[in-house]
C-alpha cells in the first residue's frame, strides 16, 4: 500500500479555515464571487507541489504541470478542478493534481474554465471539450482524464463528447466523488456526507440553481449519470 502523505501544520491551519470559516459562510452567503474568495485563498495553501515539480502557465489561463517523476515524453492527465461549479481553478488543486502525476509518473494538464453565475450551463462543460480537443489535437489521447466533484461530473461530460464526437479517448479515468446527478433532492443525497469539508448540504440547491440558471437537471447534458 501507498502511505498517506502527512498533512503539514500548513495543511491543517488551511482545512481548519475552510471547514471553521468557509463552510459555516456558504451556508449563508448568496454571492458566488464571495464564495471564491473565501475559499480559493485557503485551498491554494493546502499541499503544494513535490518538490522540483516544473509549472507553466498557459496563455488561457490552464496550468501545465511536470512532476519529478515524469519525463517530458511521458503520457498526460488532465485534471479538472471540482468547486460546485461557481468556485477553485487550477491552482487551487496544483498540489492535487501534482502529487496525482508524480504518483502516476504523468505530466499534468490543469485547463481552466468558466464558473457559474458569470458563466452558467453549459459554458464551463463547453469551455473543458474545446479544451481537451485542443490537447488531443496537439498531444494525442491523455493517459487519463481525473477530476473532483463539480470536476468530476465535468470528466464524465468531455469524455461522453469525445466518444460521441469520434475523439481519441483516456486511457483512464480518475474520478474523486464525482457529483455525477444534478436532479432529485440534492440536499438529501448529500445530507449524510460527514466529511464534506465545503459545502454544506443545505445549499446545494442554491448551487446548482446559481450553476444550472434553469436548466433541466435531468439532462445528460448535465448530469451525465443519466446518459449513456
Amino acid at each position: 500500500m501507498v502511505p498517506r502523505p502527512r498533512l503539514t501544520l500548513r495543511d491543517r491551519a488551511a482545512i481548519a479555515m475552510v471547514r471553521g470559516i468557509g463552510k459555516p459562510a456558504i451556508a449563508v452567503l448568496n454571492s458566488a464571487p464571495l464564495i471564491r474568495r473565501l475559499t480559493d485563498g485557503p485551498a491554494k495553501w493546502l499541499k503544494s507541489a513535490p518538490e522540483g515539480t516544473r509549472i507553466t502557465e498557459r496563455a488561457d489561463g490552464g496550468l501545465e504541470l511536470r512532476p519529478p517523476n515524469a519525463g517530458d515524453q511521458s503520457p498526460w492527465l488532465i485534471y479538472i478542478h471540482g468547486g460546485g461549479f461557481l468556485a477553485g481553478s487550477p491552482w487551487t488543486h496544483l498540489g492535487l493534481a501534482s502529487h496525482l502525476g508524480d504518483a502516476a509518473r504523468m505530466r499534468v494538464y490543469l485547463p481552466r474554465y468558466g464558473l457559474a453565475p458569470e458563466r452558467p450551463f453549459p459554458k464551463g462543460r463547453d469551455d473543458l471539450v474545446a479544451a481537451y480537443k485542443a490537447h488531443v489535437d496537439r498531444h494525442g489521447p491523455p493517459g487519463a482524464l481525473c477530476g473532483d466533484s463539480a470536476g468530476g461530473n465535468l470528466a464524465l461530460l468531455v469524455a461522453q463528447h469525445a466518444r460521441d464526437a469520434g475523439w481519441p479517448l483516456p486511457r483512464a479515468m480518475g474520478l474523486l466523488s464525482p457529483v455525477a446527478d444534478l436532479s432529485g433532492d440534492i440536499a438529501e443525497r448529500m445530507a449524510g456526507a460527514q466529511d464534506e469539508m465545503l459545502f454544506p448540504a443545505s445549499r446545494l440547491p442554491w448551487i446548482r440553481d446559481t450553476y444550472l440558471q434553469g436548466h433541466d437537471a435531468t439532462d445528460p447534458g448535465a448530469s451525465p449519470l443519466l446518459g449513456d
